[in-house]
């Protein structure tokens, strides 16, 4: 189960703030196959009723690896509009509307915390809207999972390094470390199928020990690398 943080805070005016406390279990769905229909549980932490719009958005990511979200009917939500009682779970289902294709397609469910009329505040309290997407994902009929690693641009001290999902299925790029020694956290990010993505890492002086610095990339089920000539990476 997920405690969520605040995602996105829409400030009106100045004044006091207020915002509602949730949980959302699952916080992901994955279709495959015959399962076309799931469901994420609301539980309201607040003290007070907290009301929710629910919609479907098609996931996509740009040329740099940046989301992007599209409107979308290929996804059903129901209730479009959900209001949660405090100690009262409610439930949100989902449901594909559309066949396992070549690729995966890959979706988010956005639960939008609708900010709650307060009459006696004058207009003068701050609507602190929570927004969470529920990552859904549609299987495709046969997983490819590949990826491809590249070093880019090189410079004493640093290179950017070039992730590619090269399959049909999304992936998790985890951790990165050059010849053992961590390089960078990323957080676990998603990067969906046909998308490249840059790191601009710095290389770590106790990974200058030899001729050659390897970069080992941990990702979802599989581990890619790369490699550059110490000299053309490390301070010397």
């Amino acid at each position: 189960m997920l405690r969520l943080a605040l995602a996105c805070l829409f400030l009106a005016v100045t004044g006091p703030a207020v915002a509602g406390r949730f949980s959302v279990a699952p916080i992901r769905i994955d279709f495959s196959g015959a399962l076309r229909i799931g469901a994420v549980t609301v539980t309201s932490e607040d003290d007070h009723p907290l009301v929710f719009k629910n919609s479907p958005s098609l996931w996509t990511q740009n040329a740099e690896g940046g989301d992007v979200y599209t409107p979308t009917s290929d996804l059903v939500v129901t209730p479009p509009l959900l209001r949660v009682e405090t100690g009262e779970p409610r439930i949100v289902r989902i449901g594909t509307v559309r066949e396992p294709g070549d690729v995966e397609r890959s979706y988010r469910v956005f639960l939008e915390e609708q900010a709650p009329a307060n009459p006696e505040s004058g207009g003068a309290t701050i609507a602190v809207v929570i927004k969470f997407g529920v990552p859904v994902f549609v299987a495709p009929r046969s997983e490819h999972l590949a990826g491809i690693a590249e070093i880019v641009e090189r410079k004493p001290g640093r290179v950017t390094l070039q992730i590619k999902n090269s399959g049909n299925v999304h992936f998790n790029v985890e951790a990165i470390t050059a010849n053992g020694v961590p390089v960078k956290d990323v957080s676990t990010w998603y990067l969906l199928p046909g998308t490249t993505r840059r790191y601009d890492l710095a290389i770590p002086p106790d990974a200058c020990t030899g001729a050659a610095v390897e970069f080992r990339i941990q990702a979802t089920r599989t581990v890619l690398a790369a490699s550059a000539a110490a000299s053309d990476v490390c301070q010397h």
